[in-house]
């Protein structure tokens, strides 16, 4: 912030409306990012749900999963390997 004063009224509208809109530019920089971050993830969850289900029930049961953990699993969640 400057040293000088602000003396006409309509001089503090404008700051005021410059600090207002600078505070909604972080804002919708912060919600942009997370917008991204939340694509990727769906992006990756996309393609491992794609592989896990192009494969046979073979495959699936020599990584320890079945059919049905295919959800869990694409979403981020882990199924334990002794279960």
């Amino acid at each position: 912030m400057s040293s000088r004063t602000i003396n006409r009224p309509g001089d503090a509208i404008l700051y005021g409306l410059a600090v207002l809109l600078r505070v909604a530019a972080g804002a919708l920089a912060a919600a942009g990012k997370t917008l991204d971050t939340w694509l990727d993830a769906r992006d990756v969850a996309a393609a491992a749900r794609r592989e896990l289900s192009a494969m046979s029930e073979h495959e699936l049961r020599d990584i320890g999963l079945g059919r049905g953990d295919i959800e869990y699993v694409a979403g981020g969640g882990a199924r334990d390997i002794g279960r």
